[in-house]
């Protein structure tokens, strides 16, 4: 996910001790995760969490991790293109890079995700959007997708972890309903409306009386945009890469 700013401080440091977990030789038991450097517990705690609830609904999806996921907690702003941005995921190293929630909270003043506090709930969110792109690319026998089936399923699965009010706080705000046929879904209308589209995807997603078929879709095409068919069948017209 692509959200990040960085802002100047002025700040009083005091020096406590810190407990840390080793680089790469701890994983989350309910996780399959690598951390990349040592990581504080308390930050452990929220990615393991985020990563297991990001898990569980990817499999309910047909998706599993099939080797352990690489992530770097970042303490710094991640480069920024003119917005906000607290997570990425670039398959090249195949490294999820995520900045601590504490991290996110010095930078910012108030941040804020899908137009909304960014609070513990919607950090979690943050965390399996951006381990939602590691398990899909470790499911698609292409080399690269697009960045619309990409964000499509991460955002998806970013709004099926959030608590249900948190989750329904973001439907109603972004007033819109799931894809439905003749809609284009693609990344030019997640750059305007994040919130919209995140609500579109997990709508239409979670629709689906079998969305399976429709993901395995996603997975096994590249496309620049797709054009939605009708919703039970998921058949879809397609606008082939340029």
């Amino acid at each position: 996910m692509r959200f990040m700013q960085a802002t100047g401080l002025t700040m009083s440091l005091i020096l406590l001790p810190i407990q840390m977990v080793t680089a790469a030789a701890i994983s989350c038991p309910e996780a399959k995760i690598l951390f990349q450097h040592e990581v504080r517990r308390e930050d452990r705690g929220a990615l393991c969490s985020g990563a297991a609830s990001a898990l569980k609904f990817l499999q309910s999806l047909g998706l599993t991790a099939k080797r352990p996921i690489k992530v770097a907690v970042e303490e710094h702003p991640l480069a920024t293109k003119g917005h906000p941005i607290y997570g990425s995921y670039d398959r090249t190293d195949d490294i999820a890079r995520i900045m601590s929630l504490s991290a996110i909270r010095r930078s910012l003043a108030r941040p804020t995700i899908y137009e909304q506090p960014l609070d513990e709930a919607h950090y979690l969110g943050i965390i399996a959007h951006e381990i939602a792109h590691a398990v899909v690319q470790q499911n698609t026998r292409l080399e690269e997708i697009s960045n619309a089936a990409q964000e499509y399923l991460a955002h998806a699965t970013q709004m099926a972890v959030l608590p249900t009010i948190k989750r329904q706080q973001v439907i109603d705000a972004a007033g819109v309903g799931a894809w439905e046929v003749n809609d284009v879904i693609s990344e030019v209308y997640m750059a305007f409306a994040p919130e919209r589209f995140a609500t579109k995807c997990y709508l239409h997603l979670t629709g689906l009386t079998d969305p399976k078929p429709f993901v395995q879709f996603l997975l096994t095409h590249k496309w620049r945009y797709l054009t939605v068919g009708g919703a039970e069948d998921s058949r879809v017209a397609i606008e082939p890469r340029s």
